[in-house]
């Protein structure tokens, strides 16, 4: 099973598998990319922004 995430480089946003973004040049600076290969430890505590009570 492939897979894909959003890539904000290429017109569209289109789905992009992840062998495509391995070899895209700009693989090492892509958030999305980067956000897959190190994802969050604990994504539920985050702080909270904006006006947003705790």
């Amino acid at each position: 099973m492939r897979t894909y995430i959003i890539c904000t480089r290429r017109r569209g946003r289109p789905k992009v598998a992840i062998e495509v973004c391995k070899a895209c040049r700009y693989g090492r600076r892509c958030k999305h990319f980067s956000a897959y290969r190190n994802p969050p430890l604990f994504p539920d505590s985050e702080k909270p922004r904006g006006n947003a009570i705790p």
